[in-house]
């Protein structure tokens, strides 16, 4: 599922740009379901919100920065 955002950071110098365009192309290649969690909608915002979320701090965490 994530081949398309992992083959676009590779070889990318670690920045908020490229986080945020990972984290558009992890909500759009996700395939949630509906269920009493929440519609297709939201959960697709939540995969590309956290992707973005988790690169940065991990790109911080090996900067030696606190996240």
């Amino acid at each position: 599922m994530a081949e398309r955002t992992e083959d676009f950071l590779r070889g990318r110098r670690p920045d908020d740009e490229g986080f945020a365009e990972a984290g558009r192309i992890a909500s759009q290649e996700c395939k949630p379901t509906a269920d009493q969690r929440g519609p297709v909608d939201y959960k697709r915002h939540l995969a590309g919100e956290l992707t973005t979320r988790a690169l940065r701090t991990a790109a911080a965490r090996a900067q030696g920065q606190e996240a």
